[in-house]
């Protein structure tokens, strides 16, 4: 069965879909006191959930719209609960890494990058390492909106417990009960003229695969897009993401990675879009699994990330 056009047509698709939907496909509902959530502008996590107040009115409305405000209001109410989030998600880029070496594996293997495989740099998410995930959040959460009432995103933090089934590993499927817990602070926001989303987590997962080692992280991510800013700048229009990775037992780092992006924006038939590429490097100081799943795994090695951008 010859699939080799898959990955890239699969992209391609994926972005013309995108354009020719205007941008919707980011859709929020208000019902009552509680808002249905449904996401699928991002190429690594489709999500669709249910935000449920806690209260005896909807989620509260954030007016300010400084970082420094959306940060203070989150962590100043953080251990003040007033938000259940439930919420399901799939990975399709993830999952099209799994397709292309399963059913095009000689394809697959021609996109070696000497030790390294270009599909795995593109497509193995260091955050996103599974197919599915079912989520559960409590916490203190914002609602972002404009005068008109619809929904411009969410500010969270609080705590974040997720259960997945199956591990992705060299773009294959490793059964794995999986569960992890976070204490997180979340931001994501956008309207005609910016998109923001930060998120800043400590967190850890617990696997009921004995060949995959239990351990914790710490990541930090920022994304910000300025649609009308046409200018070359550092802050602007730019992402970056620092993660580190630890082990239990024994307690040691497992692998740093640091990444850094730049997207350019444009306008198609009145919507407004930013295209970019993220490019990294992940330090692999300790192998994560053992028994059958270590192997081929070489200490102190540095692998390729490349990350494919797109807001609107």
């Amino acid at each position: 069965m010859r699939l080799c056009p898959v990955f890239p047509h699969c992209i391609g698709v994926w972005m013309a879909l995108l354009v020719a939907s205007g941008g919707a496909v980011s859709l929020t509902k208000d019902i009552g006191n509680n808002e249905l959530c449904l996401d699928m502008s991002d190429p690594y996590y489709f999500s669709a959930g249910d935000y449920y107040s806690l209260g005896a009115g909807p989620i509260p409305v954030q007016n300010a719209t400084g970082e420094r405000a959306i940060y203070k209001e989150l962590l100043v109410h953080g251990l003040r609960p007033n938000c259940l989030a439930l919420e399901a998600g799939t990975e399709p880029l993830p999952l099209m890494g799994v397709a292309v070496r399963s059913f095009a594996p000689t394809w697959y293997a021609r996109a070696r990058m000497g030790e390294n495989n270009l599909i795995k740099s593109i497509t193995e998410s260091v955050d996103f390492k599974e197919p599915w995930s079912l989520s559960a959040f409590v916490g203190h959460s914002v609602s972002f909106k404009t005068g008109d009432g619809s929904i411009q995103g969410h500010g969270n933090s609080g705590l974040l417990c997720t259960y997945g089934y199956y591990q992705i590993k060299d773009n294959t499927l490793v059964p794995d009960h999986w569960g992890e817990f976070e204490i997180k602070l979340k931001v994501d926001k956008s309207d005609s003229a910016r998109c923001l989303a930060t998120s800043y987590r400590v967190g850890s997962r617990l696997h009921s695969n004995p060949d995959i080692l239990d351990g914790f992280y710490i990541s930090l991510y920022r994304n910000r897009t300025d649609f009308f800013e046409k200018g070359f700048s550092l802050i602007k229009n730019t992402s970056a993401h620092l993660r580190c990775d630890f082990s239990y037992r024994p307690l040691r780092t497992l692998s740093v990675l640091l990444e850094a992006g730049k997207k350019y924006p444009f306008r198609i038939k009145n919507h407004s879009y930013a295209l970019g590429l993220s490019l990294g490097v992940s330090w692999n100081v300790y192998n994560p699994y053992t028994g059958e799943l270590a192997a081929g795994f070489k200490p102190n090695t540095l692998a390729p990330v490349i990350n494919p951008l797109l807001t609107f």
